[in-house]
C-alpha cells in the first residue's frame, strides 16, 4: 500500500496476529479441530490460514511534520440537515453545539495542540452580527432552490467569542473559512423554485450556480477589526467554501477572479493585524490541478514581493506577513476517498488498497503541483475529509473499519509535505468524532490520538520501536488480566465464558488448567 505505514495500521495488524496465535494455541492444547462454519457464498478463506506479515522500517525519517498537524472541523449545519432519509446533525454547529461539554473538551485537549477549522458548505451566506454596519440576520432555512439546501445565517459575535474561548480552554488554533459571497448575486431561474439541490449535474441549469457581481468585504472587515479589537486573532482565515471552478458546488469561480479578491483579503488581514498575522488559506474546494496552477500565478503574480519567500512553519501565527512570506501560506481541498455516503460498494472500496493508493496519487499530484506553481513557498493541506461526503455513512465512517482509510490518508498527508488533513468532524453526522448521542468516540478519535503521541513530530524509526514497546505493554496486561479472572471466578462462570475467539472462531477451554497455563505461558513469550 503506497500510504505510510501507521501505529494505528500495525496494531490493527497485531491484533490479527495474536487472535491467529490463540487460535494455534487452542488447537494444539485441546486438539479439538474447530467446528466448520456455514458456507458462504464467494467465502473469504478462513483467517487461521491467512498469510499476515508486518515490516517495520525504522532507518530513516520519512518526514516532519508540524505540531498542528492533528485538525478537525467543526460545520455549520443545522439539524434539518438530511441526507438519505437520515438526519445527524441534531446540536452539532458551531451555531448551537454545547462548546461546555466535557466529552468535547476532553476530546479536543487529547488531541492538542491542533488546529479546530470552523467551516463549511454554508460558509458562503453567513453573515456577522454584532458589529458596526451588519446586515439584518435571516435565519438559516432549508430551500431546495439552493445548491447546499439552505438559505440564510448569522454568527452573532459573542458566539464568535465563545468557540475562540472553546479553543483557549482546550489547546486550539481556529481556522476560519469567511464569506466569499457576500455582495454576489446569483442568477435568477427559470422557473424560481428550480430545485438546484436535487438535480444532477447534467439537468442542473447555469443559474444554479451563477453568481455575478463582485465581493463585498465590509462585514467581515467589521467583524475582524472587532475580533482585534477584543483581543483575539485566529489561527488562519480561509477564503470561501467549494467554490473554484467546475468542481465548486454553490458557484464556479473563475482562479483569477478569486486571487483577485483573495489578495483583497490579504489586505484586509495585514491591516488589522499589521504583525502576527493569521494564517492565510484557500480555496478549501475539490482539488483541481489546472484551476490550482492558475490561481497561484495570479495570486504570486498579484503580489509585489511574495514570489520569493520561506516556507511558513509552525503554526504561521507568529510573525507578520513582511518580506520573505508568501501572500498565501496554504493551498487547501477537500477529499473524500469513499465518494458519496449512499455508495453500495463503500465497504468493499474502503477496504480495497487500489482505491486507497488511488487518493494516495491525487495527494501526490496536489503536493507536486503546489510545490511546483510556488517555487515550494505554499504547502498544501487538506481541509476537510471525513471519508464519505454527504454527511458520511453509517455503520463505516463512524467505526473501526473507518480507520482502513483514515490511517492510510494521515500516513499519506504525513510522507508528502502537508501541513494537516483535517477531519470532518469533530460533532455530527455519520462521521462524527464524538457521539454526543450514546456519549462515546468514534474509532478515528483514537488512531488520531495515538498519531499525535506517537507519530509528532517526526514519522520515523521511533514507530517501530513504539509499536513494540505498545504490544508489549497490552499484552502483559493481557496475560495478567486472565489469569486473575481465572484464579477469582468460579467454575461455572468460567464455563460461561467458553466461547468462539472473534476471529479464529475456535472453541477455548478454560476449564483446562493446563491449557490456560501454556496459553499464558505462550503469550509471554511470542514476539511480534
Amino acid at each position: 500500500m503506497a500510504g505510510l505505514l501507521t501505529l494505528v495500521g500495525c496494531l490493527v495488524a497485531a491484533t490479527v496476529l495474536v487472535q491467529l496465535l490463540l487460535g494455534r494455541l487452542v488447537d494444539s492444547v485441546t486438539n479439538a479441530p474447530p467446528e466448520p462454519m456455514p458456507r458462504r457464498r464467494r467465502q473469504l478463506p478462513p483467517l487461521s490460514r491467512a498469510a499476515v506479515r508486518v515490516r517495520l522500517e525504522h532507518w530513516q525519517t520519512a518526514s516532519r511534520l508540524r505540531d498542528t498537524f492533528s485538525c478537525v472541523s467543526m460545520d455549520w449545519w443545522p439539524a434539518e440537515k438530511c441526507d438519505y432519509g437520515m438526519c445527524p446533525w441534531s446540536e452539532a454547529s458551531a451555531l448551537t453545539a454545547d462548546l461546555e461539554d466535557p466529552l468535547l473538551l476532553s476530546a479536543l485537549r487529547a488531541l492538542a495542540p491542533l488546529h479546530l477549522r470552523i467551516g463549511g458548505s454554508l460558509a458562503d451566506q453567513l453573515v456577522f452580527t454584532g458589529v458596526e454596519g451588519a446586515p439584518p440576520c435571516e435565519d438559516l432555512a432549508v430551500d431546495q432552490t439552493r445548491r447546499v439546501g439552505f438559505r440564510g445565517g448569522c454568527l452573532p459575535f459573542s458566539r464568535w467569542l465563545a468557540l475562540l474561548d472553546l479553543c483557549d480552554r482546550a489547546g486550539c488554533g481556529v481556522l476560519f473559512s469567511v464569506n466569499a459571497l457576500h455582495g454576489r448575486r446569483r442568477d435568477a431561474c427559470r422557473p424560481p423554485d428550480t430545485p438546484c439541490r436535487r438535480l444532477s449535474r447534467g439537468e442542473r441549469p447555469p443559474c444554479c450556480t451563477n453568481y455575478s457581481g463582485g465581493w463585498d468585504s465590509s462585514n467581515l472587515d467589521a467583524f475582524l477589526r472587532a475580533t482585534a479589537a477584543a483581543g483575539r486573532r485566529p489561527a488562519g482565515i480561509a477564503y470561501g467554501n467549494e467554490l473554484a471552478g467546475s468542481l465548486g458546488i454553490e458557484a464556479h469561480l473563475p482562479p483569477e477572479e478569486y486571487a483577485r479578491e483573495f489578495l483583497s483579503l490579504r489586505a484586509l488581514v495585514d491591516a488589522v493585524w499589521p504583525s502576527k498575522q493569521p494564517l492565510l488559506l484557500a480555496p478549501d474546494a475539490s482539488f483541481d490541478s489546472v484551476w490550482v496552477e492558475a490561481f497561484l500565478s495570479a495570486v504570486l503574480q498579484g503580489d509585489g514581493d511574495g514570489r520569493a519567500g520561506n516556507r511558513a512553519g509552525g503554526s504561521g501565527a507568529g510573525r507578520g506577513r513582511g518580506r520573505g512570506r508568501p501572500p498565501i501560506d496554504l493551498l487547501s481541498y477537500h477529499v473524500y476517498p469513499l465518494g458519496a455516503g449512499d455508495g453500495a460498494q463503500m465497504l468493499a472500496r474502503s477496504l480495497d488498497y487500489r482505491k486507497l493508493d488511488a487518493s494516495v496519487e491525487k495527494i501526490k499530484l496536489a503536493a507536486r503541483v503546489v510545490n511546483a506553481s510556488s517555487s515550494g513557498t505554499v504547502v498544501p493541506a487538506i481541509s476537510e475529509t471525513g471519508g464519505a461526503y454527504n454527511s458520511g455513512r453509517s455503520g463505516l465512517t463512524d467505526s473501526f473499519v473507518s480507520g482502513f482509510w483514515f490511517n492510510d490518508l494521515l500516513g499519506a498527508l504525513a510522507r508528502h509535505g502537508h501541513a494537516f488533513g483535517c477531519r470532518q468532524a469533530i460533532l455530527g453526522g455519520h462521521y462524527a468524532l464524538v457521539r454526543t448521542r450514546d456519549r462515546d468516540f468514534a474509532p478515528d478519535l483514537y488512531s488520531m490520538v495515538l498519531w499525535r503521541r506517537l507519530m509528532s513530530p517526526k514519522v520515523e524509526g521511533g514507530l517501530a520501536a513504539a509499536f513494540v514497546k505498545e504490544v508489549a505493554h497490552l499484552e502483559a496486561g493481557f496475560v495478567r488480566a486472565m489469569e486473575s479472572i481465572y484464579t477469582t471466578m468460579s467454575e461455572s462462570v468460567l464455563n460461561a465464558l467458553r466461547r468462539r475467539l472473534p476471529i479464529t472462531k475456535v472453541k477455548f477451554d478454560w476449564d483446562n488448567k493446563a491449557a490456560v497455563h501454556k496459553l499464558a505461558a505462550s503469550l509471554t513469550a511470542a514476539k511480534v
